[in-house]
């Protein structure tokens, strides 16, 4: 009871402070011209954050920086790539939580510091650090307890996203704004100023056959003998690319494979940003659902992802207008326990989730190439 009223206590206050900073920035602008200040709250994995990239292409866009100054509110993971990214005028953190003076203390010197005039929560996950904030341009995303937030936060826009998967959600956020622009891979990538990897471009393709969820991942044996009837018949290089605790992975995968020579590691030898050039120059990428697959997908490159059913409809498969075009996921032929959140009991007993454990090398093997031919005739 005593921790209730004190938290209420501190929210009084955090209300107060944004209340008169809100009023001081208010006049600031009029006499100064000032930009608008926004807010995007993306403080999720790297996975949603590479998803996002092509939204926030379109709202930086839309939201100049001549009257508008956007602020990520990223999370300690993936802050350093949203300013890589340079979508954004500034990008911010918050501390991990260590005891309750002092996310109380995070708190204040949070809501003293910044005020926004436009808020937008990009992201399912609850942040009760936005609870003081009166801001009426404000689009709130919940599933579920999420709501209750949105509301104390006397926010009137609030969307339930529960069932949609991350591409629809983000659309949400661009119907709100009257946003109707679509992407553009080329200026997308153009925006990017990805450096350039020395890498002679369409002489490899790219293989990424890990996973932050190592379940999720196909075994190495099959991306091994992948990779073997991948090199005989294209002729191309095969580029490993990962983390650097990956290394040792692709590793073993190499020395599985007959073509020693013609397979290179990759795995913690670039940086984030040079992996997305690296995968710019592939002819074609296959991965595991991760993030890497993702980066392919934005860069509309020819990518083959190898999915199971625990997600399905969460990050893949993708939208229509990509989805059997430059990206094809290629998922069991059983869908019997798809959507089971990887809670089905099986699940447990395996080193790799059984519906990925069950896509053949041949069945991989014969869905590449038959696209490459398709769009090697157009």
């Amino acid at each position: 009871m005593i921790c209730i009223k004190y938290n209420k206590y501190v929210l009084s206050i955090g209300i107060k402070l944004c209340f008169l900073r809100q009023h001081f920035t208010s006049l600031k602008r009029i006499l100064l011209g000032g930009k608008y200040n926004i807010l995007i709250i993306k403080d999720d994995g790297v996975g949603d954050a590479v998803a996002w990239i092509p939204y926030a292409f379109l709202l930086r866009n839309h939201f100049i920086r001549h009257h508008y100054h956007i602020t990520v509110l990223a999370s300690s993971k993936t802050k350093r790539f949203f300013q890589q990214l340079q979508y954004a005028d500034k990008v911010i953190s918050l501390p991990a939580y260590k005891n309750k003076m002092q996310w109380i203390c995070v708190r204040l010197i949070f809501w003293l510091c910044y005020q926004f005039d436009i808020i937008l929560s990009a992201t399912c996950t609850p942040n009760d650090i936005l609870l003081p904030y009166r801001v009426p341009n404000t689009l709130f995303l919940y599933r579920w307890h999420y709501k209750r937030i949105a509301k104390l936060c006397h926010c009137n826009n609030i969307v339930d996203v529960t069932g949609l998967n991350i591409y629809e959600r983000y659309d949400t956020i661009l119907h709100y704004l009257k946003i109707k622009e679509t992407i553009n891979h080329s200026l997308l990538a153009d925006s990017l100023n990805l450096p350039d990897y020395k890498i002679e471009d369409k002489s490899f393709f790219a293989v990424c056959a890990t996973a932050s969820d190592s379940l999720r991942c196909w075994e190495e044996e099959k991306f091994a003998e992948l990779i073997n009837l991948l090199i005989s018949t294209t002729g191309k290089m095969a580029v490993l690319v990962g983390m650097k605790s990956e290394y040792a992975k692709n590793e073993r995968i190499k020395s599985i494979c007959k073509h020693h020579s013609k397979i290179i590691n990759l795995a913690g030898k670039t940086s984030i940003m040079e992996l997305f050039s690296v995968i710019q120059k592939a002819e074609f990428l296959v991965s595991n659902e991760t993030g890497t697959a993702h980066i392919g997908g934005i860069l509309g490159i020819l990518t083959f992802i190898i999915c199971g059913g625990g997600d399905y409809g969460s990050f893949v498969p993708y939208p229509p207008d990509i989805e059997g075009k430059t990206v094809f996921s290629i998922f069991p032929a059983n869908h019997d326990c798809f959507r089971c959140g990887w809670s089905n009991p099986d699940c447990t007993k395996e080193e790799t989730y059984p519906c990925i454990k069950a896509i053949s090398v041949n069945r991989v093997f014969t869905s590449i190439m038959n696209i490459i031919k398709t769009y090697k005739a157009k």
